[in-house]
């Protein structure tokens, strides 16, 4: 049966409101993603943006682009960075930067793309994405900032700190901390418990502390215990320990802070045996009489 004018008219009618939800759904996808698309033909150097990427960086659509317009609308202190990255990509590098957009006070944006080949390796085009991760960044730039001040804090602290996970693993402590126990950086510490270092001959101790802070939930405040140095002396120490919980309230580990009283356990020996000496002074004198 042929098909008529009309019946091929009425498919095409249907199949060109088919291509139309099909890229008004693609754009509302990429809005909802904050992701936009391009196309690059190499030999034209003629760019194609979607309606999210002409969005993303601030620009009216329809706007003449190629290679050298898309570069203006990078921020000017990652410019050459991006122009070094594409220019690796054109010899085989992948293709992944994060940068800002020019003209916005805090846009950040990551590109990806592929880029194809002619058999003489010469690039015949290139498709890609970029991504507003404005957000995220400025998530994780205050997560760092955030962890920064926290790790400041603890090695500014004239006091050893110490964390350890449920199985009485080193997760991290401050450098005090590591030079006591004979090592050079807190992260020569990580995943180590205290049978692997200086101190083992009070591991067991140790242990058993931190296993009953763990299973009771509840601090154990300042207490005394030794320590043997990385030279073999033994010194004092006065310690306190909390559970460590989770975003749940679930216990995964335990944190530990100390300070050397040696002197100050010295001094009150001494005093003690003084002490000790007098009553026994005292107390010959009076059998004495």
């Amino acid at each position: 049966v042929e098909t008529t004018d009309e019946q091929k008219a009425a498919k095409r009618k249907q199949m060109e409101g088919l291509l139309q939800i099909s890229e008004e759904t693609l754009n509302r996808a990429q809005v909802v993603a904050h992701m936009g698309s391009w196309f690059l033909d190499c030999v034209s150097n003629k760019l194609t943006w979607s309606e999210e990427t002409y969005r993303i960086f601030g620009q009216d659509q329809g706007c003449p682009l190629d290679l050298a317009t898309f570069l203006e609308f990078v921020h000017a202190d990652d410019r050459s960075r991006v122009a070094e990255a594409w220019r690796a990509a054109l010899a085989g590098a992948p293709y992944d930067i994060v940068h800002r957009v020019a003209g916005f006070a805090n846009r950040w944006v990551r590109e990806r793309a592929e880029i194809r080949f002619r058999s003489d390796g010469q690039p015949l085009s290139a498709v890609g994405t970029v991504q507003d991760i404005s957000e995220r960044w400025e998530a994780e730039e205050a997560l760092k900032q955030s962890h920064w001040l926290l790790q400041t804090i603890i090695e500014t602290l004239p006091i050893r700190v110490f964390w350890k996970d449920r199985e009485c693993r080193y997760l991290g402590c401050n450098t005090l901390f590591a030079r006591d126990a004979g090592e050079a950086s807190p992260e020569d510490l990580v995943g180590k418990d205290d049978f692997q270092l200086g101190w083992r001959d009070q591991a067991d101790l140790y242990r058993a502390a931190d296993m009953a802070v763990m299973a009771s939930g509840t601090a154990r405040p300042p207490y005394e215990e030794p320590q043997t140095t990385p030279e073999g002396r033994t010194i004092r120490l006065r310690t306190a320990k909390v559970p460590l919980r989770d975003w749940q309230g679930e216990i995964f580990g335990l944190l530990g802070i100390y300070e050397d009283v040696t002197r100050e356990w010295h001094m009150r020996e001494e005093l003690r045996i003084s002490q000790e000496r007098l009553r026994m002074a005292l107390q010959g004198d009076i059998d004495g009489l």
